[in-house]
């Protein structure tokens, strides 16, 4: 969880960004946590090129561990609505 990104954010010392998403699958349907539509039921794909992924899952940029912890706390606590 959040050690992964607190050994990114020291280990790099050069000026970078980290895309995060947060979904949940229940009842076999993909819920983009971020999105203000809940009942959207989006897709895995996969390309060759990147792999497997959700389609059009929203993206938060993080730049810092705050941002990264403030992220986090969100999408847990969109999660338990």
């Amino acid at each position: 969880h959040i050690k992964v990104f607190i050994k990114i954010f020291f280990q790099l010392k050069n000026k970078f960004a980290v895309n995060a998403s947060f979904f949940i699958i229940y009842n076999e349907k993909i819920i983009d946590i971020l999105s203000e539509d809940f009942n959207s039921n989006l897709k895995l794909v996969e390309k060759l090129e990147i792999g497997v992924f959700v389609k059009d899952l929203t993206k938060f940029c993080c730049n810092n561990l705050n941002e990264m912890e403030l992220f986090l706390k969100n999408a847990l606590q969109k999660r338990s609505i």
